[in-house]
């Protein structure tokens, strides 16, 4: 009888382990982060996995740029998802698609799907000003890094 729970738990904890399903990618380059209620923050320089395993997945992740930085889009490509929307959220859902066999599929597989916010730099004011001579002039430190 033991012999029979303990082979029992065992099947349990393997199929759980080896259940997959399709993965939603989160790839967050410089310039700002992506945030979601239910996954947290995915930083800049991050790849942040989602595993999708059921019919019930519903999340809103949204582009927060950093200072000196903007969003401008979502990018496009294959397997992305919000394509070049310039909309700072991006909504994915796939409550209410259990009897779309196609859907059912695609939650079933291995696949991998993404999203990516593209951020570009923005100028910032000057506001390290010297006065010489009755002329204001930017500190030379304001211009490290500007080619």
């Amino acid at each position: 009888m033991i012999v029979w729970r303990v082979l029992r738990n065992l099947s349990l904890v393997f199929f759980l382990v080896t259940v997959t399903g399709c993965k939603l990618a989160v790839i967050v380059v410089e310039g700002g982060e992506v945030q979601s209620v239910a996954s947290g923050t995915c930083l800049a320089g991050a790849i942040c996995i989602h595993e999708i395993v059921a019919d019930d997945f519903s999340e809103t992740f949204t582009a927060v740029p950093q200072p000196g930085w903007e969003f401008v889009r979502w990018n496009s490509g294959g397997d992305f998802f919000c394509k070049d929307s310039t909309n700072t959220s991006c909504t994915l859902s796939n409550e209410g698609t259990a009897a779309i066999p196609a859907i059912a599929a695609i939650i079933a597989s291995e696949a991998t799907y993404y999203i990516m916010p593209i951020f570009q730099q923005v100028s910032l004011p000057i506001t390290d000003t010297v006065f010489a001579d009755g002329r204001e002039w930017a500190q030379p430190v304001l211009f490290l890094g500007v080619p």
